[in-house]
């Protein structure tokens, strides 16, 4: 060892020596190239000075690598501990997102833990009924926008009450148990606490069903709470208990149908259309025979009962020059029958017919002339659209409402070919033309036999004119 020790400082000193003898040859190297002059020549330099000009190096000294070199080891951390090599820079990283996985995965099966205690502890207490739910209607819940909104909040809020506490303990439990195996956790306890949550959810569903019976004013809400349960249900994945779920809802919804028509046909309830429809969706949410209704059945009752006798009446009058008057009275009345179309909110209704028109009356009142006249009948197409009872109006399309010509005869001359109802009709009523026909926006009256009766007057020129519109209920 000794031996080894004094090699080590042999070394060092010849290494030393070397140095200087190196930098004396340099120096004497770059003297001889340099001119100086004589006086300012200074002597020979010794080790001391040339020492410190050139500071000696220990070979055996670590060395310093350059910052700026890329390719320089890194022997120290930002500890200033030397870091061994081949050490991965990320290693501080991965243990703090282990970490962090580590307290989520024991946040989730402790809050887990937690509710499984608070779900044994209420499935020990007595069952509570809910709250009967609130009358809201069973149409015109869509029309109006204010409406609409505060209805879904109405049916929110209770669906929300009625549920409570159970469908808030099942949401959690469920969300609880799907946090715990997304962070890769298998929970050890099967279903059974879900299942009886459900089946207490289900007894508060069927006791409002129950407590509801044939009440329509009570759909949206009893139907919100049965879907709202009906989807805790499927996400458990208790297929007997969703199919027991949407049969007796489905029955609940079928059983309110049969009033409904009775009431468009007895009540001139015409709102209740769209109602129906609803209400027989809800019924075949099922997917199974119990309670379903069929609903080309469905709307072939609803065309039946739909049925009105439309009556158009044009009354003209025309003043000469001279004051003298004629009046005419043009009359049609032929059916209109309802046509569905469409499904959903798209459910479109129109009512369409076509009769003959004829020529009422003719006075001349000029007392002199004893004019007369013939006026062969004409046809007539009409056809009611945007029939909505909630917002009471409705738009009433004629194709036309006059013949070609008249016939008038005098005492002494010959019958005159004039078509005055013609000019007189596309005269007064040219601003309602479109798309070849006359419409008319009418007020649509509810609940009642007569649906339409509206008077539309112009006066234009020489012509004072009326239409009237007359529509009656006439269920089949």
């Amino acid at each position: 060892m000794r031996g080894n020790g004094n090699h080590k400082s042999q070394g060092a000193g010849f290494s030393l020596i070397a140095h200087r003898l190196t930098a004396l040859a340099l120096i004497g190297l770059l003297a001889s190239f340099a001119p100086v002059a004589a006086e300012d020549a200074a002597g020979p330099l010794d080790l001391e000075t040339i020492d410190k000009l050139f500071p000696p190096v220990d070979p055996d000294a670590p060395q310093a690598t350059d910052p700026a070199d890329p390719g320089a080891a890194q022997t120290t951390n930002g500890s200033g501990q030397e870091t061994p090599p081949g050490a991965d820079p990320l290693a501080d990283l991965r243990e703090i997102e282990q970490q962090a996985l580590e307290t989520r995965t024991k946040d989730a099966a402790e809050r887990y833990h937690a509710l499984v205690k608070a779900a044994n502890a209420l499935l020990k207490q007595a069952e509570t009924p809910a709250e009967p739910p609130p009358s809201l209607g069973a149409s015109c819940n869509e029309q109006d926008d204010i409406v609409a909104m505060l209805t879904s909040e109405l049916v929110q809020g209770y669906v929300k009450r009625a549920g409570k506490p159970e469908a808030d303990l099942l949401t959690a439990l469920l969300d609880a148990r799907r946090s715990l195996n997304v962070l890769g956790q298998e929970t050890t306890e099967g279903f059974e606490l879900e299942t009886a949550l459900a089946e207490r959810l289900m007894h508060k569903v069927e006791q409002v069903l129950n407590s509801t019976r044939k009440q329509r004013d009570k759909v949206l809400p009893v139907v919100a709470m049965a879907n709202r349960v009906g989807q805790l249900i499927q996400l458990l994945g208790d297929s007997g208990l969703d199919q027991r779920l949407v049969a007796e809802t489905g029955a609940w919804a079928a059983e309110l149908i049969p009033s409904m028509l009775d009431d468009i046909a007895k009540k001139h309830d015409y709102s209740l259309v769209s109602a129906v429809f609803q209400v027989a969706r809800a019924a075949n949410s099922t997917g199974l025979d119990t309670g379903t209704a069929d609903v080309d059945a469905l709307m072939a009752r609803i065309e039946a009962l739909m049925q009105f006798d439309l009556t158009l009446t044009f009354n003209l009058t025309s003043t000469g020059a001279n004051g003298l008057v004629e009046e005419w009275v043009l009359e049609s009345r032929f059916p209109l029958r309802y046509k569905l179309g469409g499904g959903g909110k798209t459910l479109h209704a129109v009512l369409v017919g076509d009769g003959q028109g004829s020529y009422v009356s003719y006075v001349d009142k000029d007392p002199g002339s004893k004019l007369t006249m013939q006026g062969a009948s004409f046809p007539v197409s009409a056809k009611i659209d945007d029939f909505d009872a909630c917002l009471g109006n409705a738009t009433v399309v004629i194709d036309q409402f006059y013949a070609e010509t008249e016939t008038y005869f005098t005492k002494n001359g010959p019958p005159t070919e004039l078509p005055i109802l013609q000019s007189a009709w596309i005269m007064m009523f040219e601003d309602r033309m479109a798309g070849g026909a006359y419409s008319f926006k009418v007020p649509l009256n509810n609940r009642t036999p007569i649906a339409i009766d509206r008077k539309i007057r112009v006066v234009m020129g020489v012509f004072d004119g009326t239409l009237t519109i007359r529509l009656k209920h006439k269920p089949k």
